[in-house]
């Protein structure tokens, strides 16, 4: 991908050059052609196909817009044109420009294609960092099975246990689905799964007393964190059992503040 966004960049010069160099043609009325621009002009074609088929690879919508840009200016037509008409000078071109429409189609073709193109390498400069950045925090040796039945475990203890408020249980239940449904997928953005067992955690913390639910989601979620560093055997506890849940806490020194109001 690393090289396919360098090749995309030095195509984005090399149009922006061959751009100001039509524009430059139309303003003095001459024509300045290199052996420069006649090799682009051979190698256009070649870049187009190199663009639908690495956006094809990569984006739809961007594939899409593509085909979109190409149909709307005419770009190919219009370069196929210009081709025809530069091959009459196969080395230098310097001289009265007696065909300006031919360039001026071209120049204003250009204008949408080069900010596509700028577009595309953005969106693709993106998607190559994040790719590099998966490759680089991907866990390894994740048993996603081990993972999937301690969390479907959880949830269903979850959904059997009487003491917790119905609304909360409801959104405690939808974490614990999403998290597993994440997990099914073929590429689990691990980064993601861990970030939902956060939330996880603080929920349980407030309505949640069951030490096994505890141990359950602590397997799960250890089993997930080994997997970026295997070496290190020490269990991280995210899920800590209590007693009492805090919101019947809350309940409860709402009660005694009252009482206390009352005798005063």
């Amino acid at each position: 991908m690393y090289e396919d966004l360098k090749t995309l960049k030095k195509f984005i010069v090399k149009t922006q050059k061959f751009d100001g160099l039509l524009n430059r043609s139309l303003s003095n009325k001459r024509i300045f052609f290199t052996p420069k621009e006649h090799k682009y002009l051979e190698k256009f074609y070649e870049n187009i196909y190199f663009l639908k088929t690495i956006t094809k690879e990569l984006n739809d919508e961007l594939y899409q817009e593509l085909h979109s840009v190409l149909s709307e200016t005419n770009l190919e037509s219009r370069m196929r044109d210009l081709t025809v008409y530069c091959k009459s000078y196969p080395t230098e071109l310097d001289g009265i420009l007696s065909e300006p429409m031919l360039f001026k189609n071209v120049a204003s073709s250009l204008i949408k294609f080069i900010a596509y193109l700028k577009m595309m390498a953005k969106t693709y400069q993106e998607i190559s960092e994040k790719e590099q950045q998966d490759e680089l925090l991907s866990p390894t040796n994740i048993n996603k099975q081990i993972i999937l039945e301690h969390v479907e475990e959880s949830m269903k203890l979850i959904k059997n246990d009487n003491s917790i408020p119905q609304d909360e249980k409801e959104k405690i239940v939808y974490i614990h689905e999403t998290i597993i449904k994440e997990v099914k997928k073929d590429k689990t953005l691990w980064s993601k799964v861990i970030g939902l067992f956060h939330i996880l955690g603080t929920a349980c913390t407030l309505y949640v007393s069951t030490p096994i639910i505890y141990d359950e989601l602590n397997i799960a979620y250890n089993g997930i964190i080994s997997g970026y560093n295997p070496s290190d055997k020490q269990i991280e506890k995210l899920f800590d059992p209590i007693s009492i849940p805090k919101y019947k806490l809350e309940e409860q020194n709402d009660t005694i503040i009252n009482i206390n109001r009352t005798e005063t």
